[in-house]
């Protein structure tokens, strides 16, 4: 397919590094001579793809530093700051201006807001009195490419911000979107210091025994070791969120029993990420009938303690189905095959999780694709709460053929995983498209879950 004549060419995302680097020069410049550069921790790693260190040091950059917590206070005469428009940052750089003005220094100070300023930003410096003593500037760098057919807004923040704190600042995402990875020996030699061979193995067989719906109180029994042991706050709430999610909500008894035992393990202060995850629709607990509650207390008295949790499974079961069993059904998202999945040879998206399950986006999308519309997909809507799926028509040139390569565009709010860009990827390798991903982040569920906890 990718040979084929009518095959389009993908846009020059390089173009966008180019644009953003002149922007950050000519904003650099706008404070003449030499200056050091503060730069907030997670906008290093973007700048570096698109202004290293030698680029910055020809515009008169002497140093850069991190900007964080730690006093720093810099060499230069001038000092320019890159941060996000954060509370947080702002105050980082009003006691570095506070500082000098006790020690009777005077500097120039200008800070950068990426992608834009907001209104708190002033107030803090207001508050903080160092108003009159910096100048402002934004660097709008909304999309920044990390591949020929990934862009990335680099917005960790917008997952929290958006979807539970219902924070619309980022989204009034940026008038841009309204209008290689294998890891290297020393990544895994890091992986393999913190894993035994045998718990990653028992954590994916749980995952899976999760997915299939199998073994349910062996599951919870392996949550519960994972919090007892403390092997990691994370991991454990992740195995939590994907009980959860898999099962639609987990029953009163297990959501109590582990919500207690993970604050018992790692901290009382988590009782607000447990509220975060509730919000977001992560980790919830299931509200039986009345009726079937009767009926199981009532049954719980006539077998052995041992079949009580067997039987509170089974009626949970009847009075809440499971949406993801019926979507996996649905979509076929666990593929069956006998044979042992060959990833030399990949047959289907799921080779990405070892032939075990296909990211349910990346299904979505290759339903739609198939069918042109969204049409014969009613009953994944209702699944999926009942979202609403709109197409819009698309007008024709005169000299389009249905069978022409096409460009896919797919927009990810929250960030999407490398899991599903791989997937998606090879979908378009099998079936002649070409996919273009644009996210607020590359993100993951680690990540994710970082984002919501409190402690």
């Amino acid at each position: 397919m990718a040979g084929r004549w009518d095959a389009p060419e993908l846009p020059d995302f390089d173009i966008l590094k180019r644009f953003a680097r002149d922007q950050l020069i000519y904003l650099l410049e706008q404070l003449p001579g030499k200056k050091d550069l503060f730069i907030e921790a997670d906008l290093m790693s973007p700048l570096d793809r698109i202004a290293n260190v030698s680029i910055l040091k020809q515009h008169d950059v002497e140093k850069l530093y991190k900007l964080e917590n730690k006093m720093v206070q810099g060499v230069s005469d001038q000092l320019c700051f890159l941060v996000r428009p954060r509370i947080a940052s702002v105050k980082h750089v009003a006691e570095i201006v506070n500082a000098d003005k006790a020690g009777g220094r005077l500097r120039k100070y200008k800070i950068i807001f990426t992608p834009q300023k907001f209104f708190m930003c002033e107030t803090v410096l207001e508050e903080e009195g160092i108003f009159g003593d910096v100048t402002f500037d934004e660097w709008a760098f909304y999309l920044l490419p990390l591949d020929d057919d990934i862009i990335s807004m680099e917005l960790p923040e917008f997952f929290r911000d958006y979807f539970l704190v219902s924070d619309r600042l980022w989204a009034e995402v940026q008038p841009s979107l309204s209008n290689k990875y294998l890891s290297d020996i020393g990544a895994c030699e890091s992986i393999m210091k913190k894993k035994t061979k045998q718990d990653f193995q028992e954590l994916l067989k749980s995952e899976h025994a999760l997915l299939e719906g199998f073994e349910i109180r062996e599951s919870t029994s392996c949550v519960e070791e994972h919090i007892n042991r403390q092997i990691s706050p994370l991991e454990s709430l992740r195995l939590m969120c994907l009980l959860s999610l898999t099962e639609n909500g987990l029953i009163s008894k297990d959501y109590r029993s582990l919500k207690t035992q993970y604050l018992q393990s790692y901290g009382y202060d988590h009782i607000l990420t447990f509220a975060n995850l509730k919000q977001i629709g992560l980790l919830t607990e299931q509200q039986p009938g009345e009726t079937l509650t009767a009926v199981e207390s009532t049954m719980g008295k006539l077998v052995t303690d041992k079949a009580v949790g067997k039987l509170t499974d089974a009626f949970s079961s009847l009075a809440r189905k499971s949406h993801f069993r019926a979507l996996s059904k649905r979509l076929n998202l666990i593929p069956r095959t006998e044979e042992e999945y060959d990833l030399k040879v990949p047959r289907n998206m799921a080779y990405v999780f070892s032939g075990a399950y296909i990211p349910l986006s990346c299904k979505i999308i290759e339903q739609v694709l198939e069918r042109d519309s969204w049409a014969g997909m009613e009953e994944v809507s209702r699944l999926l709460n009942n979202n609403e799926f709109i197409t819009i028509e698309r007008s024709l040139d005169a000299g389009y053929s249905c069978n022409a390569q096409r460009i896919i565009l797919v927009v990810f709010l929250g960030g999407c995983t490398f899991s599903e860009i791989a997937a998606l990827r090879f979908l378009g390798k099998e079936k002649g498209y070409k996919f273009v991903f644009v996210t607020t982040a590359i993100t993951n569920s680690f990540r994710m879950l970082e984002s919501l906890l409190e402690s």
